[in-house]
């Protein structure tokens, strides 16, 4: 049966992989920038390559081998099987205008669940995003502040405004991370849920709550 398999190494740095009935495919976001004080993991590969802001292609070039797909503007893309939908988010206010301006946001479409990457976004996507996010089983959204990306309280309101069945944070503070960012413990605190703390994650549909909201922590 097809599933979904995520491991996290910082910031916004997962591997995803696919597993269908007749093969899987493999997709990194975000890769680790040089100087982030954590690493990807060696001989890192995949198929496909999701960047959240242009500044970003080359480095996943340069980081993730087997020659993927790179995925780094608005758009609709479809790749062995894997549907991306690339929203774009401006710099709607100081915050995000500071750190980077335009972004992009990613509703993906895989193994029969849907996800959304909200990338290091910095401010709260804007209520037609979150129209285009609607019916998400997965929310992986950034939940560390410190003028770097959405706080703990922004990120439990965009989880209450898109009731996904699944939310794994990212973007928040770990040993010897780069830059400072607030610990995920604040935005537990925020959600009101008590999370699960697992070194991988295999999700299939029929792993979904019935009703409630899961707060997965991917550790390293």
């Amino acid at each position: 049966m097809a599933n979904l398999v995520f491991e996290y190494y910082g910031l916004g740095c997962f591997k995803i992989t696919a597993k269908f009935d007749v093969g899987e495919v493999t997709l990194f976001t975000d890769p680790l920038p040089p100087g982030a004080g954590l690493k990807m993991p060696r001989g890192a590969a995949a198929d496909i390559v999701v960047v959240s802001s242009a500044e970003g292609r080359k480095t996943a070039a340069e980081l993730v081998g087997n020659n993927p797909f790179i995925v780094s503007h608005p758009g609709e893309y479809e790749v062995k099987g894997v549907f991306i939908y690339g929203l774009p988010v401006g710099a709607t206010s100081e915050k995000s205008a500071k750190n980077g301006g335009a972004r992009t946001l990613y509703r993906i479409e895989a193994a029969d669940l849907s996800l959304a990457y909200l990338g290091g976004a910095s401010a709260a996507p804007s209520d037609a995003t979150i129209d285009e996010l609607t019916d998400i089983d997965i929310l992986i959204l950034p939940v560390g502040g410190q003028g770097t990306t959405l706080t703990a309280a922004e990120a439990a309101e965009v989880m209450t405004r898109l009731e996904p069945r699944i939310v794994v944070p990212m973007y928040y503070k770990l040993p010897g991370l780069d830059p400072t960012l607030d610990s995920v413990e604040k935005f537990v605190k925020e959600a009101g849920l008590a999370p699960e703390r697992v070194a991988k994650l295999k999700l299939g549909k029929k792993d979904l709550p019935a009703e409630e909201t899961k707060l997965f922590i991917l550790t390293l």
